[in-house]
């Protein structure tokens, strides 16, 4: 198969005219297809949803020094582009990784190869950024004032606000999780691990090839929620008088959640949290397990990256108070979201 480059002279609403080549993109996710975990992909056996939207960021510089320091900015410029992803073709791969761990050194993925964005040709170095939706998410992205980012750091921190949680914007409580759960994105702390490789420590969305005819960038997006995999259980011997009604769990955030940076400490405003509840029934008043999505929100305590939330169980006895737990779980100080697991134990 042959990949072909071509030259164009572009200008857009801003007058430029800059001339381009038309650059390939390839971006993937990953597959469950083992009953395995991958790192950055949360749980397992879940019914995901294909992302139909592309958001890429595509930011160049005149100076090829840029590609190894990040402090060079010469010429710095963004292209951004939004495209409707075609359901038909995304297809499953297998992939050589070079930023995980894995006995094969491949995964597999979901790959989307039919991309290409607008180079400019007199760029020497370039970086892109994708998120990744089952759905349009203009509205709930804090762009800058400006408009769409117009400086690597712009794309770096921009956010989103969590739908149905600050206003009547008709998305329901489960239509939330669907959203979070299909919200993909490339993390910018995520380096490339390859000892053999000339882009070994560098932003795994770094532009290879640059000096060639057709520079190009394969990525992988990845899980922008963490999940919460909620299991629940009441011990023999009191079974008989409790009997679990709800479970709610509160400390969730919803408001400037990073899209780029999803386990960043800073993520998220502190003052924007919601609630989940969970209804019990007949087979699930003794044992139980939900799960939800959640935007993850990073606290350092005891020089340990930890995350807290807080649940409250409720009894079909009304006599019975209702249990109220707080819990802190150390996790693991990476650029994936976590798959949080906790385990209420009711005595």
């Amino acid at each position: 198969m042959f990949i072909t480059a071509f030259l164009i002279a572009c200008s857009s609403d801003d007058d430029d005219s800059r001339d381009y080549i038309m650059m390939p993109v390839s971006i993937s996710i990953p597959v469950d297809g083992t009953g395995s975990r991958k790192l950055g992909d949360p749980g397992y056996g879940e019914d995901l949803t294909l992302p139909e939207k592309a958001y890429i960021y595509l930011v160049t510089f005149t100076d090829e020094k840029a590609t190894k320091n990040e402090s060079v900015r010469t010429g710095e410029y963004v292209k951004t582009k939004e495209v409707t992803l075609d359901a038909n073709k995304w297809v499953i791969d297998k992939e050589k990784t070079d930023t995980e761990d894995d006995a094969d050194g491949k995964i597999r993925t979901y790959k989307y190869n039919d991309i290409y964005i607008p180079m400019p040709v007199a760029a020497k170095a370039a970086r892109v950024y994708v998120v990744l939706s089952d759905r349009d998410i203009d509205n709930f992205l804090n762009l800058p004032s400006g408009g769409q980012p117009s400086t690597e750091s712009e794309i770096r921190n921009l956010s989103f606000n969590v739908p149905g949680v600050n206003g009547n914007d008709g998305v329901t409580v489960d239509e939330r999780n669907i959203f979070l759960k299909n919200l993909y994105s490339t993390p910018y702390k995520l380096k490339i691990t390859d000892a053999t490789s000339p882009y070994n420590g560098l932003y795994y969305g770094t532009v290879k090839d640059m000096g060639s005819k057709v520079p190009n960038v394969n990525v992988r997006c990845y899980h922008v929620a963490a999940k919460l995999d909620l299991t629940w259980n009441v011990a023999d011997e009191v079974q008989a008088t409790k009997k679990v009604e709800t479970i709610t769990v509160s400390g969730m955030y919803a408001n400037k959640c990073r899209l780029f940076d999803p386990t960043n400490k800073d993520n998220a405003e502190i003052n924007t949290n919601y609630s989940k509840t969970f209804t019990a029934d007949i087979g699930t008043q003794w044992y139980g397990r939900e799960s939800v999505y959640i935007v993850q929100k990073n606290e350092m305590k005891d020089d340990k990256t930890t995350i807290t939330l807080t649940f409250k169980v409720t009894f079909t006895d009304n006599n019975i108070d209702a249990v109220e737990k707080k819990e802190t779980r150390e996790i693991a100080d990476s650029p994936y979201t976590a798959w949080l697991r906790p385990l209420i134990r009711i005595k």
